[in-house]
């Protein structure tokens, strides 16, 4: 049976997910859930344009093809939208950060006074 693991670690910014399904002697590795969703999404897309096509091809019924190409129409429109929320990062900034941040504008700008002066 496979076995499901979750890896976290720190990166600068936040906590990244990493997945590693154990099978065997085998481990597949993904970066992230969004990397299974993405490829679920792909194949989802394809069994039902394969279905969309069989019902057209074997004289099956018009509609029910036609609602296959359409919910297939719509997962390739998920496939971008699930590249964008794996893309987008959103953290809060810490107060640390703020008071760091704020330092470093002040010494800039006694640095561009001082140069000013001379």
């Amino acid at each position: 049976m496979a076995k499901l693991k979750r890896k976290k670690f720190k990166r600068s910014t936040g906590v990244k997910h990493d997945i590693i399904i154990k099978i065997g002697n085998f481990e597949l590795y993904f970066e992230n859930i969004y990397s299974i969703y993405s490829l679920i999404n792909d194949l989802l897309i394809g069994i039902l344009f394969i279905g969309g096509s069989l019902v057209s091809l074997l004289d099956g019924p018009a509609l029910l093809g036609q609602i296959l190409y359409f919910i297939g129409s719509i997962a390739l429109i998920l496939r971008p939208l699930i590249k964008i929320i794996q893309n987008t990062h959103v953290y809060r900034q810490r107060n640390e950060d703020k008071k760091s941040q704020i330092e470093e504008e002040i010494s800039k700008k006694i640095k561009e006074e001082e140069k000013e002066e001379e």
